[in-house]
């Protein structure tokens, strides 16, 4: 840039730019200039030429006076020196090159101002931006001769983050809910697997696997095939059926079917998510729950509480117990004058026993072998030998014969008596009766866990009597709720639990104490009650709501209401372990299998070979490619390039299992 001003022309440069000189041709006058050179700064051609080289000439003074200064206050300045031509000429243009140089690198400070309150002093400093934007970016240099600065303005970019998340979860389990529990071979797991891009940048060849399931690819996933976008979600729902072996290999009943599930892209390392299936193949506890007005029992997953099934029986059925092993069910048919025997691993009835007249109460002896059964109008107890569903022995025992119950070790049957007030006691090796007086109206009654005492509901006195059994008289009466009915023990023996058929709640009895520690309400008409055999929560059979309130112990807070049959009663021990048997040291059978060769150009022969373990019957093999096998060592041919997934699923009389590997053959052109 050069000006011109009172002093001749001046000239701006920057550090190591040159400038160029040009004399007019023939000037009027000699010609003659002045370099004023600042501090700090140096000229490095400072020797002035002509060209053509003139001939010897003397100088002619200040014709013209040209000086190089800044335009720019704070600029470095270049003044001072006095050079002149060695000659003076006239004639063609001459060119003279001035070359200038910055010696300020003696720099004794800076300071960087990065433009969003963040400084620096580093010569080269690295800072890193919170948030995207523009920023100006500001250098001050200093030395002992002054100080300069200069800025450039710079575009933060938000930081490319690539991020996905996998989201396993259980939808349904045997149609149980999501929270049930796989009870046998054949229970069907329902997953949904997410795959949301929580990143700002799209994500490229996502595919994802998982350990049960031969996954297919969600339709979000065609459009662009392979690409996870930013912000959106990849679904899968798929089934899984339970297989004996994978049962059998995970724990039987005490352990879990467990899915892994693996998502993959270009951009990120692996990610997984694990989902657990509890494998509880005693069932359970299930509540069985005798419907009088729909001559039913519901089956309640105490773990989901909800109803499994619903099993006809006969009519009225009133009483119901099940046995110690959880395998059988017994359900008094009032009007029906038999007992119903409930195979629990089909949920089916197997046998019908006839009794007495008005079948009500039953109780199952402690090791199973006995079945005791109030016959209301017979005044009398009828007994069934389980093995042969066959009554063995009839007992005549006092009017009106209503609840029934017996001791840990079997010896003794304690029976109410609804009109003569007193509870009749059976001993089994004799069937001898002896005789407790207790209140009015004795219905209920249950037998503590160490068999040392027996709570009867006394319906008409509203309370409840407490019999020590080693001298068989009332050693308490608890006053308790408008007419107790079913009467249950906590398993560990320190709380009772009443129905209060005519208050619609529950007393809940300080067995230390003999006094009601709580009381909580329920459905209308509560008869029948029953413990978990964890003693975590109480079923109770509500009448006429036709429900049953689940009451959790802990709080004494009814926590659940399942809807049953018409007029539920489950009058006695209505809940139960179901053991479903799967056999003894059953065979493990696991799927596998190799392939020779795995890779090559299309179109490739591929020779599979079966390496499954426990006697398979049967094969059937998925090769990828919409083509299948059931034969035990198949040879597949592909015809087109890509990678394969191949999977072989097994079977036997004991169950199935399947084994997947992903991309196992490759085809290239």
């Amino acid at each position: 840039m050069i000006t011109e001003g009172d002093n001749g022309k001046s000239i701006s440069l920057k550090n190591g730019e040159t400038f160029d000189l040009k004399l007019k041709e023939n000037p009027s006058t000699g010609y003659s200039w002045e370099l004023n050179l600042s501090q700090g700064l140096s000229i490095l051609s400072d020797n002035y030429t002509q060209d053509p080289a003139p001939p010897g000439f003397t100088g002619v003074p200040r014709a013209h006076l040209w000086i190089i200064k800044a335009v720019t206050e704070g600029s470095q300045q270049v003044k001072g020196i006095y050079k002149r031509p060695t000659a003076e000429e006239t004639g063609e243009e001459s060119i003279f090159t001035l070359n200038v140089t910055d010696l300020s690198q003696n720099i004794t400070s800076r300071n960087w101002e990065f433009g969003e309150g963040a400084n620096s002093n580093e010569q080269n400093p690295t800072h890193t931006y919170s948030a995207p934007g523009t920023y100006t970016v500001n250098l001050t240099v200093s030395n002992e001769n002054g100080k300069n600065s200069t800025f450039v303005t710079i575009a933060a970019l938000e930081q490319p983050v690539p991020a996905y998340t996998i989201d396993k979860t259980i939808i349904d389990v045997a149609g149980k809910g999501p929270s049930g529990n796989v009870t046998k071979a054949g229970d069907v797991i329902r997953y949904q697997i997410k795959v949301p891009n929580d990143g700002n940048i799209n994500l490229t060849n996502v595919r994802i696997t998982d350990s049960l399931i031969n996954l297919k690819e969600p339709i979000e996933s065609k459009t662009p095939d392979g690409i996870l976008e930013v912000g959106e979600i990849w679904t899968y729902t798929e089934n899984y059926t339970v297989t004996q072996a994978k049962i059998n290999s995970n724990g039987r009943g005490d352990g879990v079917i467990k899915n892994i599930a693996t998502v993959y892209s270009d951009q990120l390392d692996p990610k997984s998510d694990i989902a657990e299936v509890p494998i509880r193949i005693g069932g359970g506890p299930y509540a069985y729950i005798t419907n009088e007005y729909e001559n039913t029992v519901s089956v309640i997953d105490t773990a989901t509480n909800t109803v499994t099934a619903t099993i006809p029986v006969g009519s009225n059925p009133i009483g119901v117990a099940v046995s110690p092993d959880g395998t059988k069910v017994y359900a008094a048919n009032y009007y029906g004058k038999t007992v119903s025997v409930i195979d629990t691993a089909t949920n089916t009835v197997i046998a019908t026993v006839n009794v007495g007249s008005s079948p009500n109460g039953i109780a199952v002896s402690p090791d199973g072998t006995k079945v005791y059964v109030t016959n209301f109008h017979s005044v009398t107890v009828s007994v069934i030998d389980t093995a042969t569903n066959t009554v063995t022995s009839t007992v005549d025992v006092g009017s009106a014969p209503r609840g029934v119950a017996v001791n840990p070790d079997g010896t003794k049957v304690y029976v109410a008596n609804l009109y003569t007030g007193a509870v009749f006691v059976i001993d089994t090796a004799t069937n001898t009766v002896t005789d407790v007086g207790v209140g009015n109206g004795p219905y209920g009654i249950a037998v503590s866990p160490d068999g040392t005492k027996v709570y009867v509901a006394d319906e008409e006195s509203n309370t409840v009597s407490v019999i020590t059994t080693t001298t068989n008289n009332v050693m308490a009466t608890v006053n308790v709720g408008s007419v107790p009915r079913g009467v249950a023990v906590s398993p560990d023996g320190t709380k009772v639990y009443v129905a209060n058929e005519g208050s619609n709640n529950v007393s809940v009895i300080d067995t230390v104490t003999n006094g009601v520690m709580d009381t909580v309400n329920v459905g209308i008409n509560p008869h029948g009650v029953a413990v978990t055999p964890d003693g975590t929560k109480v079923y109770v059979a509500n009448y006429h709501s036709n429900n049953v309130s689940v009451i959790d112990t802990a709080t004494n807070k009814v926590t659940a209401t399942v809807n049953v049959g018409n007029g539920p009663v489950a009058f006695g021990q209505s809940i139960g372990i179901k053991q479903i048997p799967i056999g003894e040291n059953p065979v493990l059978l696991v799927a596998a299998f190799s392939a020779c060769p795995v890779s090559g150009k299309a179109p490739l022969k591929v020779k599979f070979t079966d390496k499954s373990t426990g006697s398979p019957t049967s094969w059937h093999w998925n090769f990828g490619d919409n083509c299948t096998s059931t034969t035990q060592n198949p040879v597949h041919k592909y015809c087109k390039r890509g990678g394969y997934t191949v999977s072989l699923k097994v079977k036997n009389a004991a169950g199935c299992d399947i084994v997947k590997k992903t991309r196992y053959v490759i085809l290239k052109n």
